[in-house]
């Protein structure tokens, strides 16, 4: 076993530094962007429009005149429909986002992905 050449063990150091630097320079843009993002969706019949923020959370809900006039059921799985709508829409922007702050080849940006589309789209029977 030779001795380590210092320059190039100070080189690989630097380099190791420079892409820590960039993911975390990529990571705070990201995070940034996603502070930022809403969707709005509504549903098939044009009786809901909600707007979610990244986390899947509704902050604003519009119903339309007709909504007056028909079963309060109906509304509410109208208003469903469309928080569904909006969190798939989220889940889609999210994921450009990521693709571009991190790359569509990124472990890391995989697995966020992954994470921020079972937040905003769970399987029945879960809580998102």
């Amino acid at each position: 076993m030779g001795i380590p050449d210092p320059e190039a063990s100070r080189q690989h150091l630097e380099a190791w530094k420079g892409r820590i630097d960039r993911l975390a320079a990529d990571t705070q843009e990201m995070s940034t962007r996603f502070g930022e993002l809403k969707a709005v969706g509504a549903d098939p019949d044009g009786l809901v429009r909600v707007t979610v923020d990244s986390s899947g959370n509704m902050v604003d809900v519009q119903l339309s005149e007709r909504t007056r006039r028909i079963d309060t059921e109906y509304t509410g799985r109208a208003i469903l429909a469309a928080v569904a709508a909006a969190r798939a829409q989220m889940a889609e922007a999210s994921a450009q986002i990521i693709s571009e702050t991190l790359g569509s080849d990124s472990a890391a940006g995989q697995a966020i992905a992954d994470r921020v589309r079972s937040q905003l789209m769970p399987q029945s029977g879960e809580e998102g």
